[in-house]
This record gives structure tokens, C-alpha cells and sequence, in this order.
């Protein structure tokens, strides 16, 4: 639920939601695919950020070979530099 209070002009609460959570996935499942994205920054198809000194903790997601491109966590930041191909 995004929305945990309403009010009316008047300042009158007149809808209020309690946040409520669950666990989305397993935390070991996480630590692995987080592990997973660590390593595209840290050695793999993103490696280019590390050698121009960037040093914060980061992980990631490359595009394909015929698109660029980037998903990155932990503040999420999504660069395309792509274009559709409506043929193969």
C-alpha cells in the first residue's frame, strides 16, 4: 500500500493505511543473485566504472550485444542507450 493517509481540506484524516511487509524472497537467494550482480562491476561487462575509479559498492546488469544497456542497485539507476530492432 503507497498510500497511508488521506485528508480532507480540512486537515481531517479520512482514510488511514498501516504498512504491512512480507518477505518477497529468500534471503539466501538474494545474497546469491546480489553476489551474481556484484561481480559484473567487479569483474565482468562492468568492470569499465572500476577502472575509472569508481569505488562504491555497486552491482549490476549489462544489455545484450546488440543494445546498451545498464541496471544498477544499490540507489537503482537505469541507462538505455539501445534501439528496438523490429528485425532479426
Amino acid at each position: 500500500m503507497y498510500i497511508r493517509n488521506v485528508v480532507d481540506a480540512s486537515g481531517q484524516s479520512i482514510e488511514r493505511n498501516t504498512i504491512r511487509t512480507h518477505r518477497a524472497l529468500d534471503p539466501r537467494v538474494a545474497y546469491l543473485v546480489t553476489s551474481m550482480l556484484e561481480d559484473v562491476i567487479d569483474h565482468g561487462t562492468g568492470a569499465t566504472v572500476r577502472v575509472r575509479g569508481f569505488t562504491a559498492p555497486a552491482a549490476g546488469k549489462t544489455g545484450t550485444s546488440t543494445d546498451g544497456w545498464f541496471a544498477a542497485t544499490p540507489r537503482t539507476c537505469f541507462v538505455s542507450c539501445g534501439w528496438d530492432l523490429t528485425t532479426s
